[in-house]
């Protein structure tokens, strides 16, 4: 589920390290890389997700691959970076702190100009609210350059070891497998031990959208990813937040485990919030109140990232859990062909849970029945 998010180019922004501590990446930087800078910033450990990442972008030899990355991510950026290499691409990375204080609100010369000369980019930065119009920006520059996009806002290092354990081409089979067995008015029921019983029913005219697998050109995913999405007709029954969500209070909440959010729907709507953690259910009652539509569930998420198995607390990685989640608000009607749509989107996602399709298993203890 894509969310809400949404000077001269660095030629080489890999510099010359000596062994020791490793230092930051800085955007204007030129010099060759060594086996130094390898030992000082890659933890190892990383490098197969960071392959993955690049499978899910088809970064090939020759191509410039542009990384807005901040400080915090250096260890993730760095094994992006020694990836890219292995392949025989170049990397670009601008980190953000050296562009101004964040956070930013706008994109700068500096990091559109290396959007531009590039065939595909990655966003691994801390999620901050008030950057919301530049991420936005970053997102339409890679539709217009035509890049190959990856977004990565507030993901850390536990999000990339659960979610890139699968190979991008059978995250998509296993998207189109389950595909094909969903029909226009189709009934999904999810049930979970936590309390979780849930029925959606389908809107035979609404379309599923496919997020997984690889990244085309002029096109942009969240990653991880792995999740088939519709606006449902009806959702009605109880549904226990027990991974993570989305906005500002879900990243400050992080793993919901041991403070799980209760939310009771009536006619698609919520009807109800309850948790355990009494000021973030005050956060989220506001939330659903500050806008029309918010507190109407605008999208059910199928997660089919076959690859996962635990969730992690950060909600770009859970929600792709295979398993039944929802998004709240927004329904992205040029996709999905939805008759109505909000300013915004609380996404909540669940694990564990079983669920049925059409009266007939379909995820049982966060694995797919017969699909890979």
């Amino acid at each position: 589920m894509r969310g809400d998010e949404d000077a001269d180019r660095a030629e080489v922004s890999v510099p010359r390290i000596a062994a020791g501590p490793a230092r930051s990446i800085s955007a204007g930087s030129a010099a060759s890389r060594t086996s130094s800078w390898r030992l000082a910033m890659v933890d190892f450990s990383l490098a197969a997700a960071a392959k993955r990442i690049l499978e899910a972008l088809s970064l090939v030899r020759g191509e410039q691959l542009t990384i807005l990355s901040d400080r915090a991510r250096l260890g993730l950026t760095a094994a992006l970076v020694d990836a890219a290499e292995q392949s025989s691409a170049r990397a670009t990375v601008v980190l953000l702190e050296d562009l101004g204080t964040r956070p930013l609100v706008r994109v700068t010369d500096s990091m559109r100009s290396a959007l531009a000369a590039s065939q595909a980019s990655v966003f691994l930065a801390s999620f901050e609210r008030l950057e919301r119009t530049m991420r936005a920006e970053v997102l339409a520059l890679a539709e217009r350059y035509r890049l190959r996009h990856g977004h990565m806002v507030g993901v850390t290092r536990r999000a990339w070891e659960s979610g890139f354990n699968a190979d991008p081409a059978r995250i998509a089979s296993a998207a189109r497998a389950v595909r094909t067995r969903v029909r226009p008015g189709s009934t999904f029921r999810a049930t979970g031990r936590d309390g979780t019983d849930l029925t959606v029913r389908c809107h035979a005219s609404h379309r599923w959208v496919e997020h997984s697998g690889i990244v085309r050109p002029g096109k942009w995913e969240n990653l991880p990813t792995g999740e088939l999405v519709t606006t449902p007709l009806d959702v009605t029954g109880v549904f226990v937040c027990n991974a993570s969500m989305s906005e500002s209070f879900g990243e400050r909440a992080g793993f919901l485990r041991g403070k799980p959010m209760r939310f009771v729907f009536e006619g698609g709507y919520v009807r109800s919030v309850t948790s355990p953690d009494a000021a973030l259910e005050r956060e989220v009652r506001s939330w659903l109140m500050h806008a029309d539509h918010l507190d109407r569930a605008g999208l059910v998420v199928l997660g089919t990232n076959v690859g996962m198995r635990d969730p992690v607390g950060e909600i770009l990685s859970d929600q792709n859990l295979p398993g039944l989640h929802l998004g709240l608000g927004a329904t992205f009607a040029a996709e999905t062909g939805a008759a109505w749509d909000a300013a915004g989107q609380l996404v909540i996602a669940s694990a564990y849970c079983d669920v049925d399709l059409d009266g007939a298993p379909l995820v049982r203890g966060g694995r797919y029945l017969d699909v890979t």
